[in-house]
C-alpha cells in the first residue's frame, strides 16, 4: 500500500482502502478497482479531490509508462 501515485502507478493491480467513522467506530474498507477505475484513483492521488483532465492525461501516461 502507498500514498505516492508514482509508486502506485506501476503495480498491476489496484485497491482502494477507506475510512469512516459512525458513531464513533471507525470501519475500514478495501474495495477492488478494475482497469477504468486505476485512472481515476492515480488522478486523485495526484491533484487531491478536485482531478482536471490534466490529472486524468497524467494518470493515464504513468500508467502507460510503467506498463513498459
Amino acid at each position: 500500500m502507498t500514498h505516492l501515485p508514482q509508486v502506485a502507478a506501476c503495480a498491476s493491480h489496484h485497491f482502494q482502502v477507506s475510512k469512516t467513522t459512525h458513531q464513533g467506530r471507525t470501519a475500514s474498507s478495501i474495495r477492488d478497482l478494475p482497469d477504468d477505475s486505476r485512472v481515476d484513483e492515480i488522478a486523485r492521488m495526484l491533484g487531491g479531490l478536485k482531478m482536471t483532465a490534466a490529472t486524468r492525461d497524467h494518470a493515464r501516461e504513468m500508467l502507460k509508462l510503467s506498463a513498459v
